[in-house]
């Protein structure tokens, strides 16, 4: 009876410990101490994006929309969306 009771106890552990696994899933780690989620990245991106936009947009009030490149013009317009 007791094994059984030993028995039942593991596996309800292994049955906690396979599911708060899986609610970690969607984060990332940023370091040792930090964790960075789904968000974070989203957000990330986005004030990358914005900067590389302000970027072009600051060379075209500079030298005129004649100074971008093909590719720059190509990624402005996909910036811009």
């Amino acid at each position: 009876m007791e094994s059984l009771f030993a028995i039942l106890l593991l596996v309800a552990l292994v049955i906690w410990f396979v599911r708060s696994r899986r609610t970690k899933r969607n984060t990332f780690t940023k370091g040792e101490q930090q964790r960075m989620t789904i968000d974070d990245h989203y957000n990330i991106d986005r004030q990358r994006k914005a900067q590389e936009l302000d970027h072009l947009l600051e060379k075209i009030n500079r030298n005129g929309i004649d100074s971008l490149s093909a590719k720059e013009k190509e990624r402005l317009k996909q910036l811009s969306r």
